[in-house]
């Protein structure tokens, strides 16, 4: 829907967005692989999915079609160094016993909950357009994610003054 009508390209335009965001995976998945085990943190986690959903924000406000498929590598890049580091941060942070459980339910949460973000950037597309759909999950994964920064500093600073 985005390729044809935002960005006025066919089947191989979709194509090429998708293989941009392939590019961006595989460069992601070499990053994190390079990246040491001490380098992964929270604050990390958040600095990735704040990156990603300003690259929503500008999809969102793009019309370009080569701008698109720049800003698809780093959608790619961002995504995966988020799940990677994310997935090795539990694993890292989980004791032997409780490892599979803690992955299971990460796993339920974040394939689990993808049909429902897609039917919500789905519907945003079709009723207003395809780059609302974008712009508007950018919007709200920011606020989402400045709501957990928020709870998680301060319950973390009201465990340092106990």
């Amino acid at each position: 829907m985005y390729a044809k009508l935002a960005l006025g390209r066919n089947e191989t335009g979709f194509g090429l967005l998708m293989s941009s965001m392939g590019i961006g995976s595989l460069i992601g998945a070499f990053l994190t692989a390079t990246r040491r085990k001490e380098k992964i943190n929270l604050n990390l986690l958040f600095k990735f999915i704040l990156s990603v959903s300003l690259v929503y924000i500008l999809l969102g406000i793009n019309k370009s079609y080569k701008v698109a498929c720049v800003l698809f590598v780093l959608v790619g890049l961002l995504a995966i160094s988020f799940n990677t580091s994310a997935n090795a941060l539990l694993q890292l942070s989980s004791s032997d016993e409780f490892r599979a459980r803690v992955l299971s339910i990460y796993f339920l949460c974040n394939a689990g909950t993808t049909p429902i973000g897609n039917l919500f950037t789905g519907t945003i597309s079709q009723k207003i357009s395809p780059w609302a759909g974008f712009y508007i999950s950018g919007l709200v994964t920011i606020v989402l994610t400045t709501m957990v920064l928020i709870t998680t500093f301060k319950r973390k600073s009201l465990e340092k003054t106990k």
